[in-house]
């Protein structure tokens, strides 16, 4: 079981290129991308991406890659002298005109037009063998992370269920008495009312069934502890579970409403609502699984 919560950070030398890549994995319902690349590696975008959904199968995945050239002289410096020639000789003119002197060199710095830094075209195979070695190595950081982050989601997801087992255990103990204290009560109300005149046993029993019958919650129990298995089993599954979980989730907050609503003793009711909490607390952790 994985989060979808995760970051891996890679830093990779060859021949001169540095490349430093870094995802970023956050929850999302669906499976989002989003890019930060150099111009130097835009083209192998929909590559990137292919290896990405490999892998990674919900979530926003934010990656960044930072490339550079470490090699001095793979840079190419240059002076556009034509234009240089024609800006020297007309600020020369003007300011032995005006100021009586020659212009300097540094006088001509402040025309960024006419110098140039240019960085050498590198080799388009060996940024892409660079660029997919990184790739390789952030993703499979991503990915323990997911991994390591998801074994705690299962603890804390396990220790909820297994207060679920405890409480639901307590409401079919409650319940199994329940018609036998539903006669006690209704006969010592109805003998309170009726005080010397003869109960009769008959409408007594169709009252308790109906009563009886009313707050049955049987099924619901039954139906709440298969849901608590398929969670269980569920999270032992192998790729995208968020969903599945995310259903068992809601159809357990369906039974335990049901029981709430129809339970007429009070430590039945004390109990469901603490389900319920359990019940919450999973649907907010179940938000953060693959």
């Amino acid at each position: 079981m994985h989060s979808m919560t995760g970051f891996g950070r890679s830093i990779l030398e060859k021949d001169g290129i540095q490349c430093i890549m870094e995802i970023k994995t956050l929850n999302n319902r669906y499976r989002d991308f989003y890019f930060r690349l150099p111009e130097s590696v835009r083209p192998l975008e929909d590559l990137v991406r292919q290896k990405c959904q490999e892998q990674i199968l919900r979530g926003r995945i934010e990656l960044s890659v930072n490339i550079k050239n470490l090699n001095e002289n793979d840079y190419i410096f240059s002076i556009d002298s034509e234009l240089f020639e024609k800006i020297y000789c007309e600020m020369n003119k003007y300011s032995e005109k005006y100021f009586e002197k020659e212009i300097r060199f540094a006088d001509l710095l402040g025309f960024k037009e006419l110098f140039q830094l240019e960085e050498k075209k590198q080799d388009e195979d060996l940024l892409k063998e660079i660029l997919l070695e990184s790739l390789t190595e952030a993703l499979k950081l991503t990915i323990e992370s997911r991994r390591l982050e998801g074994e705690n989601l299962k603890k804390d997801l396990t220790q909820q269920l297994d207060d679920m087992k405890m409480s639901l255990e307590k409401i079919e103990e409650i319940y199994s008495g329940l018609e036998d204290k539903v006669r006690e009560n209704l006969k010592s109300r109805l003998e309170e009312t009726m005080k010397d005149q003869r109960i009769d046993e008959d409408r007594l029993y169709q009252e308790i069934c109906f009563i009886a019958d009313r707050a049955d919650i049987h099924e619901e129990i039954v139906r709440l502890n298969s849901h608590i298995k398929y969670f269980e089993q569920t999270m032992e599954e192998v790729g995208e579970i968020g969903r599945k979980l995310d259903f068992i989730t809601q159809e357990m907050n369906r039974e335990i409403n049901t029981i709430n609503s129809k339970s007429i003793d009070d430590k039945i009711i004390k109990e469901g609502i603490q389900i319920k909490s359990n019940i919450e607390k999973i649907k907010e952790q179940v938000q953060n699984i693959e």
